[in-house]
């Protein structure tokens, strides 16, 4: 799936954002099935195609909003990352993307802490957020 933003690039490099040290995202599941099928029984049990839904908001809301990141991150604006990631750490957790929740969450106490580098996590929440994008695009119903 192509992000909608065209300030979105997928990072060439695969490799963990945190060059030198093992990053401790990749050995999260990008995305908690199990989480998943427990949010179809319960609180869609009655409409289970509102998952889907839910997935297609994500996919559609989650490009911009990750594109503000990169905005803020370039501007040193760690007020608005803060908020930003926040939002994108609840959107993510809700739908068990593992990965791209704690991504956003190591993002938003970096900027909490006004670290001078926001650059590595925000690359890690960017590469998080492509793996999950895909991810989930896989798990919509046709």
């Amino acid at each position: 799936m192509e992000p909608k933003s065209s300030s979105l690039r997928q990072p060439q490099d695969a490799a963990p954002a945190h060059r030198g040290a093992a990053c401790p995202l990749t050995a999260l599941p990008v995305i908690d099935y199990d989480h998943l099928e427990r949010l179809e029984r319960t609180r869609f049990r009655h409409a289970p195609d509102q998952i889907d839904e839910a997935i297609r908001l994500f996919l559609d809301g989650t490009p911009e909003l990750v594109s503000i990141i990169d905005t803020a991150t370039a501007c040193d604006d760690y007020g608005a990352v803060q908020r930003i990631a926040q939002t994108l750490y609840g959107a993510a957790d809700e739908l068990g993307a593992l990965r791209m929740a704690e991504a956003a969450r190591a993002l938003e106490t970096c900027a909490q802490s006004a670290q001078p580098d926001l650059e590595a996590p925000a690359t890690a929440l960017r590469q998080a957020f492509f793996a999950t994008i895909a991810a989930l695009s896989a798990e919509l119903r046709s």
